[in-house]
Order: structure tokens, then sequence, then C-alpha cells
């Protein structure tokens, strides 16, 4: 499977945009509606899987004056985009960006990352292929490349948030 996180600091606009893409088996056009409800789930009761990550996101996105819009169909995978006032008292600080992407990566070795971050006009794109690439690795099975790959990824950021 292949995701994209793309998150977008837009401080001229006062805008903070986060959206999250795969290429998975996508959502139904009657479910759509539902899939921020946090009591709504599509899962085998008995299996007691149910997602709240859409709810909070939707809640937290329209309390910072903002929204989520949410485009899928079957077969053709998700794409989930929310935006909020960048400045709004309510939100949440980004935190650790270059810590969220390493474990997303470390913890999900399968899925195709790619992963983009903006401040303004500054920043960068990388997908999991360019960053074994450039690190001359083949994968993330060792300490040493888990060092590696979080030192990259913190360079990644230091430069966006130093300029």
């Amino acid at each position: 499977m292949d995701i994209y996180v793309g998150v977008f600091e837009q401080r001229s606009e006062n805008r903070l945009l986060l959206v999250v893409e795969d290429n998975g088996k996508g959502i139904r056009k009657e479910d759509l509606p539902k899939v921020t409800d946090p009591f709504y789930s599509r899962s085998d009761p008995m299996r007691n899987r149910v997602g709240l990550g859409l709810s909070l996101f939707y809640q937290d996105c329209k309390l910072c004056g903002g929204e989520v819009r949410i485009m899928s169909a079957p077969g053709t995978g998700t794409k989930v985009e929310g935006v909020m006032q960048y400045d709004h008292i309510d939100r949440q600080p980004l935190g650790d960006t270059a810590q969220l992407f390493l474990n997303l990566i470390l913890q999900h070795e399968r899925v195709a990352w790619t992963f983009e971050h903006r401040v303004d006009s500054k920043g960068y794109r990388r997908s999991i292929a360019d960053i074994r690439g450039e690190l001359g690795l083949d994968g993330f099975k060792k300490k040493s490349e888990h060092g590696a790959l979080k030192e990259f990824l913190l360079a990644l950021e230091h430069r966006i948030k130093a300029q």
C-alpha cells in the first residue's frame, strides 16, 4: 500500500493543512457521511475494531475554525484533508514530525510512505524509496539504521525550521 502524509504550515495564510492519502480499498459512498461519527464502524462487532481517528480529527479541525474533506471510492483509496486556523488558541502543537515519520516507517514496514512537510514555501517531499537511496540502505531492521533514519529526518526538519 502507498500512503502519502502531507503537513503544510501556511503561516502567511494563517492556515494549517494536513493531508493523508492512500491507495487502499476505499470507502463506499453511503459510508462516507458516517466515518466521522465516533460510534460508527463497518467492522465486525465481534472483533471490536473501531476507529476514532477520523472522528477526533474532524472535531479538532472544526474546533479550530476549519473543516475536513474526505474523498474516496471503493477500489481507489481515500484522501483526507483537514484545514484549521494556524494560530487558533485551541490548535494542538504539531510536535515532533520527524519522530512521527520515523514511527510510521518502523511500525509499518510494508507501506510505501511518502512524507511532505512545508512551512510556507520551504520544505521537503521524500518517499521511503528516496530516503533509502539517499542513505544507501535496503531497509531499517538494525538499530544503527534506525539512528541513521532518525538523523536524516531530523536534518530535513531542521532545514525548514531554520530558514
